[in-house]
Parts: structure tokens; sequence; C-alpha cells
């Protein structure tokens, strides 16, 4: 089923498949816990961040902070990035750009925020 098309003032259809919102609502649950927020906030603002490192930030056992990150790439919020021994996780920028897009492409003509971090976690 496809939401109901509701025309915007630029005479576009807004509408959203049930697949769009079944991976925005994973997005937004993803989010919408503290920790991992916490999580996304800090790669976001300081670039990659590997599980020892969140552990010391988050003062959270290691397989804790694991399953946040497993969640959170499963939503497709975070990659992760093989280095060494050790695994990075950094902003999934092009996947939530895309999730934006959904969200607001068409609202009024305008343009996603290109600058999707700035505009969330700014």
């Amino acid at each position: 089923m496809i939401l109901q098309a509701v025309p915007t003032s630029n005479g576009q259809p807004d509408d959203l498949s049930e697949s769009d919102i079944s991976q925005l609502a994973r997005a937004f649950k993803a989010l919408g816990d503290e920790t991992r927020l916490r999580i996304a906030v800090y790669v976001s603002q300081h670039g990659k961040a590997n599980v020892r490192q969140l552990c010391e930030l988050l003062q959270m056992p290691q397989p804790l902070v694991s399953h946040h990150l497993a969640r959170m790439r499963s939503a497709g919020i975070l990659d992760m990035q093989p280095d060494g021994r050790h695994h990075l996780y950094g902003i999934n920028a092009a996947r939530l750009a895309s999730l934006m897009q959904m969200l607001s492409a068409r609202k009024c003509g305008a343009a996603p925020c290109d600058r999707f971090l700035d505009c969330i976690f700014g």
C-alpha cells in the first residue's frame, strides 16, 4: 500500500512507499535510543571511531556497545571499515541523505538538506 498522495504547492505528489516508510522507521528507531544517538553524534563530530573508543566514551561494556553498533549498521545509520585489528564505525552520510530526501525532496519543491549531519547533529 502506498500512502495517499497529497499534492504539494509545486503540484508534485508527496507519496512514500511502504518500503520507504519501513526504512525511515528503522532509522528513527535506531536514533531514538539515547545511547545510539550519542554514538551518532560522536562519530558525526569526531569522524570514525572503534568499539574501544566508544566503550570508553559511553562507559559501557564492549558487548553492549557492539549490540548498539550492529543495530545502527542494520538501520543504515553507520558503516564499518576494517582497520587492522579493529573496525572503524562512521556515519553513513549517503544513506542518511537518501532517507532525508524521502522526507523532504518534494516539500515545496525544496531540495533535501545538503548538509544533513549539520542540520541534525549541528
